[in-house]
């Protein structure tokens, strides 16, 4: 069969529709090596889907993208963001990207993987390169690569790029500056800097996590729980969800996993023992960032994760209407710890105010305002250290 021969108009109209579609362009012109060592054409999975279309609705919102992102092993987020930048590299020439890790072979894997996307696309879109080696990589278009260790002491000065990908944030030694540095420099439109990183406790990667789920920055969080990557379940044979633990059967209710993601887990939690499965592999942000750090929590976690996701029936709200209400108060000094305000009527959460401030005074004048406006039932008081002065000063101060 002859080869369909296409004028100029509709050459420059297919490159045209590959450069404004970075899916139909990943589809048609970028191969992966997946886990077999297969050369595929690279299809976005589920997770790389939602975290494309955030990261568009994001660019069309503000002209710029600043995002970071909470994952489990092995889901495609870092392949994404490398396919992501490598795209706008081949259609827009002068733009500089960095790939900034914690370690030389984690970068060398990202950097590795944008030269397959090079060796593999069509000679029609394909950019000459003018310079390659273990740190650079520089296309015809004057677009360039650099790799560069987060661990390096100059790394923050020399961070003036139009893309950054900042992988695995989570185990870098100076999180904050380099962070900060990189969110500093890229202040233009069109410019792009995701952090991605699995969980490694309360570091500076879970402050600037924290800050973005609160909206005290202006950097979009995306998390990805393991159970949207397609390949992370088991045959599960002849075995039924009856033969599941009462545990596995909680959890997998919770969550609306199959069998065969259970027993994946099931195999995975074997391996990796439960509290480090739940950083490399986690369901909720909650999980990942608790389960890096020792519990001693009077409620476990697994409790508080179900308690969040719980609904009530027509029968507990009727119930619940009826309930008294309690107030419970945890005072804090000018420690990292925060003063807590709870209203809870029945088995539900009516209110909760979290909050810092040396001001023994305010506390004490916010919690007479509740007991006035809910008429307590009971009042809960954490008298320890802080809290007894606040505690006797209130004694001494009936409500209205």
């Amino acid at each position: 069969m002859a080869k369909k021969k296409y004028t100029a108009k509709q050459k420059q109209g297919i490159l045209q529709s590959l450069k404004d579609d970075f899916t139909k362009f990943a589809k048609l012109s970028l191969k992966i090596v997946d886990k077999s060592a297969n050369v595929l054409p690279f299809e976005l999975n589920e997770a790389q889907r939602i975290i494309h279309e955030k990261l568009e609705a994001y660019r069309e919102k503000y002209g710029n993208v600043r995002a970071i992102i909470l994952k489990g092993r092995q889901m495609g987020c870092s392949t994404y963001i490398a396919a992501r930048f490598f795209h706008k590299m081949m259609f827009h020439p002068h733009l500089k990207t960095i790939i900034l890790s914690y370690e030389g072979g984690s970068a060398g894997h990202l950097y590795n993987m944008v030269k397959n996307f090079h060796h593999y696309l069509q000679k029609a879109i394909k950019r000459q390169q003018l310079k390659s080696n273990r740190q650079e990589l520089k296309f015809s278009n004057e677009s360039e690569y650099k790799v560069k260790s987060a661990n390096s002491k100059e790394v923050a000065r020399s961070l003036t790029a139009q893309q950054i990908h900042a992988s695995e944030v989570a185990f870098w030694k100076d999180g904050t500056s380099i962070m900060s540095s990189a969110l500093q420099n890229l202040t233009e439109k069109e410019t792009e800097i995701i952090f991605e990183s699995t969980a490694n406790g309360h570091n500076d990667f879970y402050e600037l996590w924290q800050k973005a789920v609160k909206g005290e920055i202006k950097v979009l969080p995306i998390f990805v729980p393991w159970y949207l990557e397609p390949t992370f379940q088991m045959e599960e044979l002849d075995f039924k969800f009856e033969d599941l633990t009462c545990d596995e059967q909680g959890y997998a209710k919770l969550y609306n996993l199959t069998v065969g993601q259970m027993l994946w887990r099931r195999e995975k939690i074997a391996w990796l023992g439960e509290d480090k499965f739940k950083q490399e592999y986690p369901i909720t942000p909650e999980e990942a960032f608790i389960s890096t750090e020792k519990n001693e929590s009077f409620i476990p976690m697994s409790l508080i994760l179900r308690a969040l996701k719980r609904e009530f029936s027509e029968e507990e709200e009727y119930l619940n209407k009826n309930e008294p209400y309690i107030i419970g108060v945890d005072p804090a000094g000018e420690g990292a710890c925060h003063t807590a305000i709870v209203v809870r009527k029945g088995s539900e959460i009516i209110f909760c105010q979290n909050f810092k401030t040396p001001d023994t005074t305010k506390v004490i004048d916010l919690v007479i305002n509740y007991i006035n406006k809910y008429k307590p039932h009971r009042l809960f008081f954490d008298k320890v250290g802080l809290g007894k002065g606040i505690f006797d000063a209130l004694k001494n101060r009936p409500a209205a």
